[in-house]
Parts: structure tokens; sequence; C-alpha cells
């Protein structure tokens, strides 16, 4: 009778360790459920997070680079029209130009490249090596345009007087100079465009 009740009491003992041993396994999976579901939705989540990222820097890179091509085209057309200016009143006043007349022309230069050193300012701080191409082509355009005005005797003396705007602009933008640095180049330059203005042409002369 004895026995029967140990055997007994063993069965039993067997059973709770049984249903202990199935809650643990009942419970472990039912956490390594939840587990890999908040796990592939944190990863989910992150994946969304990191599209909207990689969307949004996308966007204000091509936004900034708009902007910058903006300023940059803004620019070399400024130059364009100041070279095609410069280039219409040296044709046309040639030979009916007086001091007063080359004083105001003087003064006119002035004012353009000190608007034009205000655009190319703002517009170095956003892409120095892009405005550099763009300010150096336009500015050899300009001089083959200038040079088909000139004759044998001024072919020199225009030469020199583009390649001042050369200096001035590649100067400025490689290496920083000063406001007062880049006012005494400019002032080079007007004095080189007046020099090919007031010296005679062959022509003048044989006349």
């Amino acid at each position: 009778m004895q026995a029967f009740d140990i055997n007994v009491l063993s069965l039993w003992l067997i059973f709770i360790l049984e249903l202990i041993i199935a809650g643990i396994v009942l419970s472990a999976h039912s956490k390594t459920k939840n587990f890999e579901r908040d796990y592939k939705k944190a990863i989910k989540d992150t994946q969304k997070e990191l599209e909207d990222v990689v969307t949004d820097t996308a966007r204000e890179a091509s936004e900034s680079l708009d902007e910058v091509s903006s300023v940059a085209r803004t620019a070399a057309q400024q130059i364009h029209e100041l070279s095609e200016r410069l280039k219409e009143e040296i044709e046309t006043s040639l030979l009916t130009e007086t001091k007063a007349q080359l004083s105001n022309l003087e003064s006119s230069a002035k004012e353009q490249i000190a608007e034009l050193n205000q655009e190319l300012i703002g517009a170095v701080s956003h892409t120095k090596s892009q405005m550099n191409s763009l300010l150096l082509a336009h500015v050899k355009e300009a001089t083959k345009e200038i040079d088909t005005y000139r004759d044998e005797q001024k072919s020199a003396l225009a030469e020199k007087a583009a390649n001042q705007v050369q200096l001035v602009a590649k100067q400025y933008l490689s290496e920083n100079l000063s406001k007062e640095q880049v006012h005494t180049l400019c002032l080079a330059l007007i004095s080189k465009t007046l020099e090919v203005r007031s010296t005679p042409s062959t022509k003048e002369k044989s006349a």
C-alpha cells in the first residue's frame, strides 16, 4: 500500500513537472513570436525612416544645385552684357570721344564693376569652381569679339585690355583678394581700356 502511494505521488509530481515545462515552453514560444514581430516592425520602420531621409536629402541637394546654377547663370549673363556694352561704346566712340566723355565712361565702368563684384561675391560663396569656369569662358568670348573691332596697330592694346579682364577675374576667384586689391585691378583694367580708346589707329594717323 505504501509503495502504491509513492508511485501515485511520483506520477503526480511528473505530471506537475510536465505542466510547468509546458508552461515555460509556451511562454518562451510566445515571447519569441512577440520578439520576431517587434523586430520585423522595427526593421521596417527603420527602412522607412532611411528612405525618407535619403529622399529629403536628394530633394534638398537638387534645390541647392538649382539655386547655385541660377546664380551662376545670372552672373555670367551680366558679365556678357557688360562686355557687349563696353564693346558698343568703344566701337561708336573711337573717333568722337572727348576728355569729358572719357571721364563719364570711367565713372560708369567703375559702377558697373562694383555691381558685378557684389554679384560675384554671392555666387563664389556657393560654387567657386563653377563660377571660375563660366567667368573665364565669357571673358575669352568677349576678348574675341572686341579684337574684331581693332585694326592691326590697336589689336595689341586690345589684347592687353582683355588680358587685364582675365587677370581681375582669375585672381579674384582663385586668391580671394581684398576689396582694395580688386579695386586696384579694376582701375588698371579701366586704364588699359582708355589707352585703347585714346590711341589713334593706323587709319587715323594716315588721315
